[in-house]
């Protein structure tokens, strides 16, 4: 299995490391990896030509948090790895290079290729349609999950959790959190909205609660 194929493979398994993990598949170095505190430090970007190069801003240098159990799997991807000298990429090409965003995202749309449904139907029918002559449609643009839509995904589940907008300022690299409100606009409303029905619901479902209790006259 090569280095892609594991991270996309972690990716379906719902525990790559987003909302970072496009940056970190083409980027990543064992020397920034810090398996032992479940940690992920991003100091630098590859270009397209495969070099190293600054950060885009301030705030897209940063350390965040990996799930251990991501953790272990990157120590057992280590041990596997023919590349695991300070400097080298966690993943790379056969020799050693950083993957190009290219080189992810055919492997992923390939993987999303053969995915099937627990009914063996495929996850994404739009990458199966067909034309009169027999040949496969391009899916409409957003119509198949990105790299970028998972970080969106994670943002927007993050925000609708309750999660404040600077944490996930932080975990994105945004300059400050109102780029993430402005991004994001439609979640941190709903967010909103959620909590406020939450605490409103809270409220009535203790005043119910208190009413039937002694005069049993709440209404059902």
């Amino acid at each position: 299995m090569t280095n892609v194929q594991w991270a996309t493979e972690a990716l379906g398994r719902d525990i790559a490391p987003e909302p970072t993990a496009s940056e970190w598949l083409n980027g990543g170095r064992w020397t920034v990896e810090e398996l032992d505190e479940a940690e992920v430090e991003f100091a630098f970007q590859v270009d397209r030509k495969g070099s190293l190069t600054a950060t885009k801003t301030d705030g897209s240098a940063r350390t965040v948090p990996i799930p251990q159990q991501l953790a272990r799997i990157l120590v057992e991807h280590k041990q596997r790895s023919s590349y695991v000298a300070p400097t080298n990429f966690v993943f790379c090409t056969r020799t050693g290079r950083p993957f190009s965003q290219r080189n992810i995202a055919r492997a992923l749309r390939a993987a999303q290729f053969k995915a099937t449904t627990p009914a063996g139907e495929p996850t994404f029918p739009a990458l199966h349609v067909l034309d009169e002559r027999g040949e496969l449609v391009p899916p409409p643009h957003g119509a198949i999950p990105s790299m970028h839509s998972f970080r969106h995904t994670v943002a927007s589940r993050a925000l609708l959790a309750g999660e404040s907008v600077d944490e996930i300022a932080f975990l994105l690299g945004h300059r400050d959190a109102n780029v993430t409100r402005a991004v994001y606009v439609r979640e941190v409303a709903d967010a909103r909205r959620r909590r406020c029905v939450d605490r409103k619901w809270s409220r009535s479902s203790r005043t119910c609660w208190v009413a039937r209790r002694s005069t049993d006259a709440c209404p059902r």
